[in-house]
């Protein structure tokens, strides 16, 4: 059943949406410090979750992996195994998902898994082309602006499908999950 259409659900699986640089792993962290998140959810970061499984452990060789075109699909598949998996486990997970990892197929699998809530981070484009432009780790780096702000706004519809949309200061103002039922 849809979360949305359900009285009164409880959230098993939060999903955190958005552009890269707009502050998704950031807002991961920043509840692994609140105990109505850490204590009742694993945290997971999607990316660095798939990196650990293919062995990229620094920096460089994350930012290398990237530079082969073939990899980038490698690494997307691996993103919709790991999410599906994610949709049919039982446990209670709270996900920073990847910058691109949203397809229509990954929006419809999210929406469709029982009390699966989607988040999307609405974060300006500037802020994030600022995070992007000051850190060459992260894939879109390598690319000019225009190019940029053109995949950022073709990621938006996939990104606006999201049940709720939160900016980082209204999500470093949530208290636990409890409070997702109340906007």
């Amino acid at each position: 059943m849809n979360f949305m259409n359900q009285k009164n659900p409880e959230i098993k699986k939060i999903f955190l949406c958005g552009f890269s640089g707009a502050g998704k792993s950031y807002i991961l962290n920043f509840w692994r410090n609140n105990q109505e998140f850490s204590s009742n959810f694993s945290l997971i970061d999607l990316d660095e979750w798939i990196f650990d499984s293919l062995n990229l452990i620094s920096p460089e060789e994350k930012k290398n992996f990237f530079a082969v075109s073939k990899n980038i699909e490698t690494f997307r598949k691996k993103e919709f195994e790991c999410l599906r998996e994610l949709c049919l486990d039982q446990k209670k997970i709270l996900v920073s998902l990847g910058g691109g990892s949203l397809s229509q197929e990954i929006v419809d699998l999210i929406k469709s898994s029982e009390n699966s809530l989607l988040i999307f981070i609405n974060t300006p484009f500037e802020d994030c082309l600022k995070v992007i432009q000051s850190d060459s780790t992260r894939y879109l780096n390598r690319l000019e602006s225009d190019e940029i702000e053109k995949i950022f706004k073709e990621r938006l519809k996939l990104y606006k499908q999201a049940h709720l949309k939160y900016s980082i200061s209204e999500l470093k103002n949530i208290e636990g999950p409890q409070s997702f039922r109340h906007n």
